[in-house]
């Protein structure tokens, strides 16, 4: 799924996550049991997937400002207007983002581009 230097850098996070793990330990492990080891390795996951998840929001909602800036109802001008907070739920955990908004004067209607483009 991934590339070659993908799997690499994934891999030395997971060496960073260990050593962090150790630290907390004071560097031993022998006391850990699995449980505790799942724990910390799926917190660790749902951590780094609310990450890559708002790295890939952000991504496209600058992918978005390169989209049609006219209504896709009346093709009247779009206005930006200041991002929105947007609480989104994951299988993941909750996370939080400011979305791109436009806003069309004619239909009196926000849109927001990074949904799948205007109007979406």
């Amino acid at each position: 799924m991934f590339s070659k230097q993908v799997g690499q850098r994934l891999q030395e996070v997971v060496e960073l996550a260990q050593e962090e793990v150790r630290r907390g330990r004071q560097g031993s492990l022998m006391t850990m049991d699995l449980d505790a080891m799942e724990e910390v390795a799926t917190a660790v996951g749902d951590e780094f997937a609310r990450s890559l998840l708002r790295a890939l929001l952000g991504r496209q909602a600058e992918e978005a400002e390169g989209c049609s800036r006219t209504c896709p109802v009346c093709r009247s001008p779009l206005e930006e207007k200041p991002r929105q907070t947007q609480p989104l739920k994951t299988r993941r955990g909750r996370l939080a983002w400011k979305q791109p908004v436009r806003y069309c004067p004619t239909c009196r209607r926000d849109f927001f581009p990074s949904s799948g483009g205007p109007g979406v």
